[in-house]
């Protein structure tokens, strides 16, 4: 068989899971987005392998995508077995929530205001040439991507990382559920504040992913507990939504242009920008295919181990990629998908062995039950954005501080919802 038809196969199998869960469930719940988002990908694929401007250095075969698929099957079981349309109450400890609201509030001021400002100066002053060198200067070295940032604010910005996009986009999607929006207008207002700085600070230093990761997590918190709203709300958010992810689709094309530009002046070569959009969505699963699947040369250590561990800093340049990739035999900077970063480190049976493991541990903290408390709910995102957005990467091997820092909150969270002070919000229906 040849690449085309191996690539379409490999969509179909996708597109059959997901029409056969969404059959089974009847329902829009956080196993079909996931499954959506996997067949959007895969089917995304047969229009960008025909047209893949950086090429595979191996041909595509049957093989990978079979233990891709079966790997991404067991690690989707959590999600896929939680059913949260069967979830009946949260339970919130309201001073806990209310005080999470007011720190995130207070610290994102301050990097909010020098991204806000930043943001208007450079898109105001610089056309796309200038776009294009600050592009250049941030690949060559990460180490410029925030130095506009002032100290303080750098401070703030690492503590605000810590908290991260998950717990802030759980904090926002929550908040009309726990709290009077009258009543608390500030607080809320604090909180919008909060996640437009992830937004914002995305579009300064170029990085898409932080823009789509944002949006992607913001759907999925609003996918699981949408029931929870008065029907009056939930239309009034799906019409400001489609507002919102207008704007965010046009900060995304701006940097689309700006990286695709940097490519063709760094590389001397053409491409259109559906070849570019289609690369960021679609190119992790033929990747892990005709590039991952065939080295034997294994690193041991997994990127997000490397970036706990300080042996890869955020200060990597594009030299250190360069190298890297020319030990390993494959460009390390593309997308392999989140079951590839582990292939990359550990090969085929390892990898298989820590998927299988983690994916019955979680399917055992995720035992359906009729009520899940705010930190079930934080340890449940914590996991799930790792499939989620698994069709590129493992999400935190760039998202090291929320991945700890979410590791601490959670049991404290829990432990302050053992006290009295628990409120019960049940679903609507």
């Amino acid at each position: 068989m040849n690449d085309f038809t191996l690539v379409f196969i490999n969509a179909v199998c996708y597109l059959i899971l997901f029409y056969w869960y969404f059959h089974k469930v009847k329902v829009l719940n956080v196993g079909v987005m996931l499954l959506a988002l996997w067949a959007i990908s895969a089917l995304g694929s047969i229009l960008y392998e025909p047209v893949n401007f950086i090429g595979h250095n191996h041909k595509i075969t049957l093989l990978p995508y079979i233990y891709l698929f079966i790997m991404n099957i067991i690690m989707f079981s959590p999600i896929l077995l939680f059913r949260n349309e069967f979830i009946n109450a949260i339970k919130i400890n309201l001073w806990v929530y209310k005080y999470l609201c007011i720190f995130v509030s207070l610290i994102c001021i301050l990097p909010l205001c020098e991204n806000v400002l930043y943001a208007f100066s450079h898109m105001s002053q610089s056309g796309i040439e200038q776009l294009q060198q600050l592009m250049n200067d941030r690949y060559e070295d990460s180490q410029l991507a925030f130095s506009y940032m002032s100290r303080p604010a750098l401070i703030c910005k690492r503590l605000l990382g810590f908290i991260g996009i998950n717990v802030c986009s759980l904090l926002l999607v929550l908040f009309p559920i726990v709290f009077s929006i009258r009543k608390h207008r500030w607080l809320f207002i604090g909180v919008i504040m909060a996640n437009a700085n992830f937004m914002i600070e995305g579009f300064n230093v170029f990085a898409r992913f932080i823009i789509a990761i944002h949006l992607i997590m913001l759907i999925f918190i609003f996918v699981l507990v949408y029931r929870y709203y008065i029907i009056e709300l939930r239309r009034k958010i799906i019409r400001y939504s489609v507002l919102i992810i207008g704007v965010i689709t046009f900060l995304f094309l701006i940097i689309t242009l700006s990286r695709m530009n940097n490519r063709e002046e760094r590389t001397q070569t053409s491409i259109t920008i559906y070849a570019y959009i289609g690369q960021y969505l679609s190119e992790g699963m033929g990747n892990f295919n005709a590039n991952m699947w065939p080295v034997k040369k294994h690193t041991g250590i997994d990127r997000f181990k490397h970036a706990v561990l300080k042996k890869v800093s955020p200060q990597e340049t594009e030299r250190d990629r360069d190298q890297e990739s020319f030990y390993l035999g494959y460009f390390s900077g593309a997308f392999y998908t989140a079951i590839g970063d582990y292939y990359r480190a550990y090969g085929g049976y390892v990898t298989a062995l820590i998927v299988i493991l983690s994916s019955l541990l979680f399917i055992q903290f995720f035992k359906r039950h009729r009520t899940i408390s705010m930190s079930g709910i934080m340890l449940f995102v914590l996991y799930a954005r790792m499939p989620l957005l698994g069709f590129l990467y493992n999400t935190y091997a760039v998202g090291t501080d929320e991945f700890l820092g979410s590791l601490l909150l959670i049991p404290i969270v829990y432990y302050f919802e053992r006290s009295n002070k628990v409120r019960q919000i049940k679903a609507l229906r």
